[in-house]
């Protein structure tokens, strides 16, 4: 494999958010001739109290996709345990778009389901780890939707430039979360919406009428949302439920239709974005999409220096940015110490900053990509 920034940056992010256990169990997840030995041997020697829930809800997955699998009957108290967990905490999470949701519907707007609670409404059979709702709505309907939202028992902190988070006014958990467009980092990310809008279909949604966007544009939105969360270390759960949801779009769809992915790709401008996602499922399993897949597509706008400007993101900008966020103002009036490591980090990432928006200056800094010698 040629030592290329996407291809390294490929090889960190299968190493950073995916353990060789997880992936032994996506690989057996979409294998024709995965056998119960197989999964025996991966299995045996876990023990029930050291599986965390990802982990878990993955072998769930796996059940549901290879149903004759024998699983191991040290897990199952625990399988169980946690797949009625996560049932309960989705009715928890869908409760306040339920309520949400009718109140637009009175008003004539019906919101277009994304990520969790869109994949939740086509698979209610499968758990999974879910913080709050997303839903898009015309840039028309935004603010009334929030004006009408709120007296529900519901505040935000600020309006973001494409959404806005809408927390419970008795617990201050994030519990809604508003989109006016879908964030891709492109000047080009809105060209599809109308689009999206159309192709969508109303459907009663958890008992509010919402509309569901085509089985393609969730593909094409499953991978803008993996390349966004690989990108800034979002959600792990996330990055693992999009393989399994790319599969479940194509196989449910018999007809479906790559030109429409296609056809957002470059309305959007996410050529580099979509490489990125697809690059990372392949290294997983190569049998989650098309084996020609990149020539189905035609990628034919990818901005090299795009994955350079990430691996800098992510391996110099990042931790300086969480260290220099960690230190409050209350507590550089406090202590001296604080000041003295607050001057020392600010700076260097304020110049590290602007660095990252020029290609040619980040190489002066990347040693190795491939041993991720990222010292200064």
């Amino acid at each position: 494999m040629l030592n290329t920034a996407s291809n390294i940056l490929t090889e960190n992010y299968c190493n950073e958010f995916i353990s060789k256990d997880e992936k032994k169990l996506i690989e057996y997840a979409f294998l024709n001739n995965t056998t119960k030995n197989d999964v025996d041997l991966l299995i045996n020697n876990w023990n029930k109290y050291d599986c965390d829930d990802s982990k878990i809800l993955l072998l769930i997955y796996l059940q549901k996709v290879c149903p004759d699998l024998f699983i191991n009957t040290n897990l199952n108290s625990k399988l169980k345990e946690i797949c009625n967990k996560y049932r309960i905490n989705n009715l928890v999470i869908i409760t306040p778009f339920i309520k949400a949701g009718k109140v637009l519907n009175e008003n004539g707007i019906y919101p277009l389901i994304l990520k969790g609670l869109a994949m939740k409404y086509l698979r209610q059979d499968m758990p999974r780890i879910m913080g709050d709702v997303d839903f898009l709505l015309q840039k028309r309907d935004f603010m009334k939707a929030i004006n009408l939202i709120m007296p529900l028992g519901y505040y935000y902190e600020k309006i973001d430039y494409h959404s806005v988070d809408l927390h419970d006014k008795k617990t201050g958990r994030n519990a809604i979360d508003i989109h006016r467009f879908i964030s891709m980092g492109t000047k080009n990310e809105q060209n599809f919406l109308d689009d999206l809008f159309k192709r969508a279909t109303i459907k009663n949604v958890f008992g509010v009428k919402s509309l569901v966007p085509c089985f393609e544009d969730l593909m094409f939105i499953t991978l803008i949302n993996l390349s966004r969360n690989l990108r800034e270390s979002t959600s792990k759960s996330a990055i693992l439920y999009s393989l399994f949801d790319c599969k479940y779009f194509l196989e449910s769809k018999t007809d479906f239709d790559w030109s429409i992915v296609k056809y957002n790709i470059k309305k959007t401008s996410t050529d580099s974005h979509i490489k990125s996602a697809i690059k990372f499922i392949n290294n997983i399993s190569k049998n989650i999409l098309p084996d020609n897949i990149f020539e189905i597509i035609e990628l034919n706008n990818i901005d090299e220096s795009y994955f350079t400007k990430v691996l800098f993101k992510h391996y110099y900008l990042s931790e300086l940015r969480n260290k220099c966020r960690a230190i409050k103002l209350k507590d550089l009036l406090k202590n001296r110490k604080q000041i003295i490591s607050y001057m020392k980090l600010k700076p260097k990432y304020q110049l590290l900053k602007i660095i990252s928006k020029y290609p040619k200056l980040i190489n002066l800094f990347i040693k190795d990509l491939k041993n991720k010698k990222y010292d200064i």
